[in-house]
């Protein structure tokens, strides 16, 4: 399984006595909207795009579904960058992952 959040991974350290979990450490998010916090916990596997200079960006979905995800990795970046030209503010965290979430 992974952990996302807003922020990036600090540290995962093995949780004693329990085989096989990790307890995982995210950056502290900037203060936001509390409909803009997301947390995930999936297997889902990733597409990533070098497309943004500033901004690490993946899609997560189903393994299954990796080949689906395409268009959105290839999409997403080019909208983001329209958008921080346009209202001339970049994008304030160093990361943006979008997830697909089966029904």
């Amino acid at each position: 399984m992974t952990a996302l959040s807003n922020m990036p991974l600090i540290v995962s350290k093995p949780i004693d006595g329990v085989d096989g979990w990790v307890w995982d450490t995210f950056n502290t998010t900037m203060t936001m909207s509390t409909y803009l916090v997301g947390f995930l916990i999936s297997d889902f596997s990733y597409l990533e795009s070098s497309e943004l200079n500033n901004t690490l960006f993946k899609v997560w979905t189903r393994k299954d579904a990796v080949s689906q995800a395409a268009y959105a990795r290839d999409t997403a970046p080019a909208i983001l960058t329209f958008l921080e030209n346009y209202f001339n503010i970049p994008f304030p965290l160093p990361k943006l992952d979008m997830s697909s979430v089966p029904d």
